[in-house]
């Protein structure tokens, strides 16, 4: 990972009051090859700041 990718992603997240940024292994293609756990991190996420 770049160095300057988590202060630059932390730096547009920091007007967003409800957020979470979470760090996977991998390459570009996250969505491929970390699908469990960011399907676990999204449901999480949700499940704790979305109300009906």
């Amino acid at each position: 990972m770049d160095a300057s990718w988590l202060p630059n992603h932390e730096a547009e997240l920091a007007d967003v009051a409800t957020h979470q940024l979470e760090v996977l292994d991998g390459a570009h293609y996250l969505q491929w090859t970390q699908a469990p756990a960011m399907a676990k991190t999204i449901t999480a996420f949700i499940a704790a700041h979305v109300t009906d």
